[in-house]
């Protein structure tokens, strides 16, 4: 049973989180719906904590893990779309270096994960986990709210461009 939710459990939740990405973006901007999904996420990840080990909890974890994983990076690839903006001609590569650097917070997150596991086992990595993530969320959220202007979009539309041909000359 926890291998099927290891495949079937990556698929349907990862599928319905791109699904998500533009009923939701259209009523929020992408880079406060970027935070909330983050913090929705290491909330989930505390409620692991709490839970029994048992094949079911794994199942649970692992799909609630995913659905937030996949919202998170769909979210991640609209504020590229949104930086980048339209009629780029560096966009090509504008896109290759920003969707590069979102694997950076994955790698050191492994390392934090695992000095979690080191000193309190798997409720250790998980509240490591769960807590920097959402002290990020509140730091970068502040910053956000901060910066004078549109801290929190940039204005661009993402949603909607990406669904509009581009007009004929």
């Amino acid at each position: 049973m926890v291998s099927l939710a290891g495949g079937a459990g990556a698929f349907f939740p990862g599928i319905f989180g791109c699904l998500l990405l533009p009923i939701i973006a259209k009523r929020l901007p992408l880079r406060f719906f970027y935070l909330a999904n983050g913090t929705g996420g290491c909330l989930f990840t505390v409620s692991i904590i709490l839970l029994p080990r048992t094949p079911w909890t794994f199942i649970v974890a692992l799909v609630g893990e995913f659905l937030f994983q996949a919202v998170a990076f769909c979210i991640q690839i609209g504020i590229v779309f949104e930086t980048i903006g339209q009629n780029n001609p560096l966009a090509a590569a504008a896109f290759a270096f920003l969707a590069a650097a979102t694997n950076i917070p994955v790698t050191y997150m492994m390392v934090v994960d695992g000095r979690g596991y080191s000193m309190g086992g798997v409720a250790g990595s998980l509240a490591m986990d769960a807590g920097i993530g959402i002290a990020a969320c509140l730091l970068l959220g502040l910053l956000l709210y901060c910066l004078p202007g549109k801290g929190f979009s940039s204005g661009i539309p993402v949603i909607e461009t990406l669904v509009v041909l581009p007009e004929e000359e």
